[in-house]
């Protein structure tokens, strides 16, 4: 079983030093489901003014046992 509340804070804790507010800066979480691995990816995606958009992994979670 998913324990939503403890996902969320490790999503957070990883969440809380990538961020960090800067001019002409977007930020984006996606969540993305992948069925064939039975899981659901949470990436932040970070786009800056004249810089290549990153996309850093912060949590999986397995959605089968």
């Amino acid at each position: 079983m998913i324990d939503e509340q403890d996902e969320t804070k490790l999503i957070l804790t990883r969440l809380a030093p990538l961020f960090t507010a800067q001019w002409h800066c977007q930020y984006r979480i996606d969540v993305i489901n992948n069925p064939y691995g039975a899981a659901i990816n949470f990436f932040l995606d970070i786009r800056r003014t004249h810089h290549r958009e990153r996309s850093i992994p912060l949590h999986t979670v397995a959605t089968q046992a």
